[in-house]
C-alpha cells in the first residue's frame, strides 16, 4: 500500500467530528432541566462549558480507540465492510498514530475537565467534601465535587473499555452501555456541573446517614425519567451502525445486539428505541401536569408546560420517515437489508429531538 501524507482534514475526519452531537444533546437537555433553578451556581455555566468541551474530546478519543480496536480485531478488513473513516486503509495514518492521537485527546479531556471537580462555598464551615482540597492546599472555601468525580470516572472508564481494555462492544453490550454513558450519565454530569452543592446533598442522603431518602427521591426519579429519551436515541445510533454491519461483524466473530437478534429482531428493536422517547415524553409530562392539576389546580402558566411537552413531537415526522425507510429496505431483502444510512439518519433524529426536548424543558422550567 502506498503511503500518502495525511492532511489536517484527514486527522479531523478520523475523530468523526459529527459525533460531537452525542455529548452536546444531553448537555443541552441537562441545562434545560436545570433552567431557572436557584440551585445553579454563578460559575455553573463556566463549568458546564468546560464539561462539554471535555465530553466532546472524550468522545473523539473513544472514536479513535474504536477505529484502532476495529482494525486490530479485523472488523475493518472484512470484505464489503462499510468504512466510516478509511484513513488507515488508505495508508494516510498508521494504527500507532491513531492510538497516540486518541491517547492525547483522552489526556486533554481529563485536563480540561479537571477544574470542574472543585467548587467554592460561602463560608469555611459549609458542608461538602474538603479532604482533597486540604491535600492540594486549596482555600478553606473550596470543596471537592464527589458526584461529578463519580460520574466522570464512570465515563472515562467506559470510553477506555469500549473497544480497548475489556472491549465490551465486542460482547453485544455496546448499545446499552452507550445509551447509559452518553445519555443518562451525561445528564447527571451536567447537573453535577451546574449545581454541585445540590448534587452533593443528594449523595449525602442517598449514601450517607443524614436526611430522608424521600426528600430527594422525586428529584432522582425525575432525573432518571428525563434522561431516558436521550439515552434511547443515542443508543439507537449505535444500533443502526450494528444493523448495517450484521454480515461483516458476524464474519469477524464480533457479537453485537443486532447480530444476535438477526435482521427482523434488530428492526423491531430499532423501531422500539426510536418510538420509546415519544411514549416516555407523553407519560412524563402527563404525570407532571396531572400532579400540578391535583395539588395546585390549573394555572395559565401550565399551558407553557403543555407547549414544552409537545415541542419534541415536531421531530415525529422525521422519525416516521426513517422507520418507513428502514422497513422498506428490510422488505426489499429480508436476509441482508441494505441499511446503509440508519446510523446517519438516527443521528439526525437524535439532534432534532434532543434540541426540541432541551428547549421544551427550558420552557417548562421558565413557566414555573
Amino acid at each position: 500500500m502506498d503511503k500518502t501524507k495525511a492532511t489536517v482534514k484527514d486527522w479531523f475526519l478520523l475523530t468523526r467530528p459529527w459525533s460531537a452531537a452525542a455529548p452536546l444533546v444531553p448537555f443541552l437537555v441537562g441545562l434545560g432541566l436545570a433552567f431557572g433553578s436557584r440551585q445553579i451556581e454563578p460559575w455553573g455555566l463556566v463549568r458546564w462549558a468546560l464539561g462539554l468541551t471535555s465530553g466532546i474530546l472524550l468522545v473523539y478519543a473513544c472514536n479513535l480507540f474504536n477505529t484502532w480496536g476495529d482494525e486490530r480485531s479485523g472488523v475493518d478488513r472484512m470484505p464489503g465492510v462499510f468504512l466510516t473513516t478509511p484513513q488507515i486503509q488508505q495508508g494516510k495514518i498508521t494504527l500507532r498514530q491513531t492510538f497516540v492521537f486518541g491517547s492525547i485527546l483522552f489526556v486533554f479531556a481529563g485536563l480540561v475537565g479537571l477544574p470542574t471537580l472543585f467548587y467554592s462555598v460561602s463560608t469555611p464551615d459549609a458542608g461538602g467534601v474538603r479532604f482533597v482540597c486540604d491535600w492540594l492546599g486549596l482555600p478553606e472555601t473550596m470543596r471537592f465535587n464527589v458526584p461529578l468525580f463519580v460520574g466522570a470516572s464512570i465515563g472515562f472508564l467506559g470510553a477506555v473499555n469500549y473497544s480497548t481494555g475489556i472491549k465490551y462492544k465486542y460482547y453485544g453490550l455496546g448499545v446499552p452501555f452507550v445509551a447509559f454513558l452518553e445519555g443518562s450519565l451525561y445528564v447527571f454530569v451536567v447537573l453535577a456541573l451546574l449545581a454541585p452543592r445540590f448534587l452533593t446533598h443528594w449523595f449525602t442522603i442517598l449514601f450517607g446517614r443524614h436526611g430522608l431518602v424521600g426528600d430527594v427521591l422525586p428529584d432522582v426519579v425525575l432525573l432518571v425519567a428525563a434522561s431516558l429519551p436521550v439515552a434511547s436515541l443515542v443508543g439507537v445510533i449505535l444500533h443502526g451502525n450494528d444493523m448495517r454491519d450484521i454480515a461483516t461483524d458476524r464474519r469477524a466473530g464480533i457479537i453485537t445486539l443486532a447480530g444476535v437478534l438477526k435482521p427482523k429482531g434488530a428492526l423491531v428493536l430499532f423501531f422500539a428505541l426510536h418510538l420509546l422517547p415519544y411514549v416516555l415524553l407523553t407519560g412524563l409530562f402527563g404525570c407532571l401536569l396531572g400532579w400540578a392539576a391535583c395539588w395546585e389546580g390549573w394555572r395559565v402558566r401550565d399551558l407553557w408546560a403543555v407547549v414544552g411537552g409537545l415541542l419534541p413531537f415536531l421531530a415525529l415526522p422525521k422519525t416516521i420517515g426513517l422507520l418507513k425507510s428502514a422497513l422498506h429496505d428490510y422488505r426489499a431483502n429480508p436476509a441482508a437489508p441494505a441499511w446503509l444510512d440508519l446510523e446517519q439518519d438516527s443521528g439526525g433524529v437524535h439532534c432534532v429531538f434532543g434540541l426540541l426536548y432541551a428547549l421544551g424543558w427550558a420552557i417548562c422550567r421558565f413557566a414555573q
